[in-house]
Parts: C-alpha cells; sequence; structure tokens
C-alpha cells in the first residue's frame, strides 16, 4: 500500500498539467456547488448526500486522467470510457448506495440535535472545499463495498460488467492484505480532512487530497491486474511480488475468477505463466550412448560377454 502511495505521488509528479487542469476543474466544481446551496438555501444534509453520489463519478474521471497520464496515447479513448453507459450505471449504483447511507446517517445525527441545531449556520455550507469534503468521505465506505480498484476496472475493462468488476476488485482486496489497505485508506481519508481544514485554500487542498486517492485507486488497479512496473518510483526492484504477492498467485486467483463469469481471461504478466513441460532438448534426446554402453561387445566375433571375475 505504501508502495502504491509512492507510485501516486511519481504518477503525479511526472504530469503536472494534467492533474494541475483536474484539480482545477473539481475546485471549481466544488465552487459552483457551495454557491448554489448558499443561494438556495439548501441544509447541509443533502450536500453531503449529493457529494457521496458523485464520488463514483469524480474517481472515474481522475482514473481516466491518470491512465493518459501513464500512456500518453491512451488519454482520448479513456476520457471517452468514462461515458460508457456500463461504466456510468456501474457508479451510479455505488453513488446510490453511498449517498442513501450518508443520507441515514446524517439524518440520525441531526435528528437527534434537531432542537438544538434547527436553523443554525451549521446546517448550511460555509467555506469553499466543503463539498469537495463531502465527496472525500464517501471514499471509505466505496473501498469497503466495492474495493478499490472497482472503478478502473469499470473504465478500462469495457468487457467487464458492474457485478463482475466489483467480485475481481474484491479479490483483488483479500489477495493484498484487504485489512491493511483498507486500515491506510481511512487513515489517508482522515489525514486529507484534516489537511484541508487546516490549510483550506479556497478547496484547493481538498480537490488535490481527492486526486491523490484517486490516483491512488488507478495504481492499484495497474499494479494488480496489469503488472505495471511503470508505475512504480525509480530504484524500485521490478522483481518483487505483484500486487504485494507472487504474480503466479494473484493472477491464478484471479483468471480465475474471470473464467467462472464468461469473461476473457484478464492479461497476465509473461512471469504469471507457470509450465510444468519439461524442454523438448530433454525429452528428445538421442538414446545413442545408452544403446552403445548395454550392447557393448555383442558386435565381436565371437560375442563377448561381460563375466565375473574370480
Amino acid at each position: 500500500m505504501l508502495r502504491w502511495l509512492r507510485s501516486s505521488l511519481d504518477l503525479v509528479r511526472r504530469s503536472p498539467g494534467r492533474f494541475g487542469l483536474l484539480i482545477a476543474l473539481l475546485n471549481s466544481l466544488d465552487s459552483l456547488a457551495v454557491n448554489w446551496a448558499n443561494d438556495h438555501h439548501i441544509e447541509n444534509i443533502w450536500v453531503d448526500t449529493l457529494g457521496g453520489f458523485a464520488l463514483p463519478f469524480v474517481l472515474m474521471l481522475v482514473a481516466a486522467v491518470a491512465r493518459g497520464a501513464d500512456e500518453t496515447k491512451q488519454t482520448w479513448a479513456a476520457l471517452v470510457q468514462v461515458l460508457r453507459t456500463t461504466a456510468c450505471l456501474g457508479a451510479l449504483a455505488v453513488g446510490i448506495t453511498i449517498a442513501a447511507f450518508g443520507w441515514s446517517i446524517y439524518s440520525i445525527i441531526y435528528g437527534l440535535g434537531a432542537a438544538l441545531l434547527l436553523g443554525k449556520p451549521g446546517l448550511f455550507l460555509q467555506d469553499q472545499g466543503q463539498f469537495l469534503a463531502s465527496v472525500e468521505a464517501g471514499i471509505l465506505l466505496s473501498s469497503i463495498v466495492v474495493g478499490p480498484c472497482y472503478f478502473p476496472l469499470l473504465l478500462h475493462e469495457p468487457e467487464m460488467s458492474p457485478i463482475q468488476a466489483r467480485g475481481l476488485s474484491m479479490r483483488a482486496n483479500e489477495l493484498n492484505d484487504g485489512f491493511v489497505v483498507i486500515s491506510l485508506i481511512l487513515m489517508l481519508d482522515l489525514s486529507a480532512i484534516a489537511l484541508a481544514a487546516s490549510v483550506p485554500a479556497h478547496g484547493l487542498t481538498m480537490a488535490m487530497c481527492l486526486v491523490l486517492m484517486g490516483v491512488l485507486n488507478y495504481v492499484a488497479y495497474a499494479d494488480i491486474f496489469e503488472g505495471r512496473r511503470g508505475n512504480r518510483p525509480r530504484g524500485a526492484d521490478d522483481e518483487d511480488a505483484v500486487g504485494g504477492y507472487p504474480p503466479s498467485r494473484s493472477h491464478s486467483a484471479l483468471s480465475h475468477q474471470r473464467s467462472t463469469s464468461g469473461s476473457p481471461p484478464i492479461r497476465a504478466n509473461p512471469e504469471a505463466i507457470d509450465s510444468s513441460s519439461a524442454p523438448v532438448a530433454i525429452l528428445a534426446g538421442s538414446k545413442r550412448a545408452s544403446n552403445m554402453a548395454r550392447t557393448a561387445g555383442t558386435n565381436d566375433e565371437p560375442p563377448v560377454r561381460k563375466t565375473r571375475s574370480i
């Protein structure tokens, strides 16, 4: 997980222009949401619900930009995939789940404190970055429900259905110490919210943290499912196991998952292919030497028998 974080930072460093534009876009979206909510007196609970609903689409957009930063020729192809019907339906299902869960929790909290909080300014957005904070708050839940690799799988595996993508993402999370991954995501999520609260920078801090979390999801997908050593920081050992485990273990388990779903097998590294066949040269070797040893002396006249000396 820490290696994925270093690789994510390295990928952002290699393409500051792309990610800078994405951060600016998210910051503008935050400003529009805050101004709209304040102008129409929309309570914070509804803005938080909208933020949870928007999270899957934001993560897919970040994954598309990350693919373009990783492979320049794939920039437009990845962006087009964001609008694909299957990908949108998969993101929509997760967005509804996160929004419903968030609305339920906030309703309970606000319901218990309604007598004290009703009509107070705290129920409305006050500062830039609060809408993106609502988006960021759903990352942990989405990682638990569908796994970190779900949105990159939706985007970069067009033949895969949302159900298959979720199954593969959860399986990959299980193989790669899922509890540790979820725990670190929680720590990063809380750190991002704390940093944004300390240095709001008109919402730019939260936008940067949100982009970094999306790039982290892409790097995890690329490492586990594609063995993309190029996402690793310089000096990383290319002989390391893919996703924290030997390639044969992670890829064979995930390929079995894909084969049972009826989809084409996922791409694996050549090193992940296990062959138990002996070399052809060994199987087709000549028996001349053994025959000569076995028949030695039988062509002599008269034939010579091997006798035991006394």
